[in-house]
């Protein structure tokens, strides 16, 4: 199957853009190729968020390319890239998961990146018999410290959080506990 590299300025799903300014590869010169862990913005939250590239086939830095349709880690959850026209950069999967590259020029490399197959991404729902959640208040740490704070919404959905390892490496806090976690009083 091939699928294109997603680059600086292509759309999301939800009416918002990528920003790629890491990468050193163009498509003919012209617009970067986004890298996993760049940002995009989403038209139904607000500020930027991280993308999970998914394109183990090329890489740069370490970091595998974003492909189409790879997720946008935004608290909606509904967020994902779409590559632009003529994206000029592929990814061509083949023969069990191995890829080879093709790109405007014709080129063929082979990489890989453990980045991407060992990223989870977790989103916690809450819910409670007999009860409504809307409002609730939550605070997530990370271990490797960040964090994200807020109220839970009618969907009962809380943010989605990319991890390193597992399920493991971030803790919830609800309520008042919550509550002083993002005041900083805990």
């Amino acid at each position: 199957m091939r699928k294109a590299a997603v680059r600086h300025g292509d759309p999301t799903t939800t009416g918002g853009f990528v920003l790629a300014y890491d990468s050193t590869i163009y498509d003919k010169g012209r617009k970067r190729v986004a890298l996993d862990g760049e940002e995009a913005t989403c038209g139904n939250c607000k500020g930027t968020f991280k993308i999970l590239g998914t394109g183990k086939g090329m890489s740069e830095k370490g970091r595998v390319v974003v492909l189409d349709d790879d997720h946008v880690l935004c608290p909606c959850g509904r967020n994902r890239v779409i590559v632009g026209s003529n994206p000029g950069v592929w990814v061509h999967t083949s023969d069990g998961g191995l890829s080879d590259i093709r790109s405007a020029g014709g080129a063929s490399t082979a990489s890989t990146s453990s980045r991407a197959a060992t990223v989870y991404d977790e989103q916690v729902r809450a819910a409670a018999a007999g009860a409504t959640l809307e409002g609730y208040p939550y605070f997530i740490e990370t271990a490797d410290g960040r964090t994200l704070n807020g109220r839970i919404d009618a969907s009962g959905k809380l943010p989605r959080i990319d991890t390193d390892t597992d399920s493991d490496d971030y803790h919830v806090y609800w309520g008042d506990e919550a509550l002083a976690k993002q005041q900083g009083t805990e």
